[in-house]
């Protein structure tokens, strides 16, 4: 995340997400872009994630993506 996205967008999302307390987001950026106040809900990491292994379990309920080769075929896989 942030490639495509200005530090305003990302600020809504993380906004956006924020209201949702009863859900986790978690999300790969280079945390140079991190803004301060972030949720706790808001979970953010550098590393690659382990997307499959996300997508496998069984209360995630939505997936955002850059709709890269790689994301999809994953997606589609669950």
């Amino acid at each position: 995340m942030a490639a495509g996205f200005g530090s305003r967008r990302i600020e809504q999302m993380i906004s956006l997400f924020g209201k949702y307390k009863n859900c986790v987001f978690k999300a790969r950026l280079d945390l140079n872009f991190l803004p301060n106040n972030i949720p706790s809900n808001v979970v953010f990491t550098d590393k690659i994630v382990k997307q499959q292994n996300i997508l496998a379990k069984s209360n995630t309920k939505l997936f955002i993506s850059h709709c890269g080769l790689n994301s999809l075929n994953e997606a589609f896989n669950f």
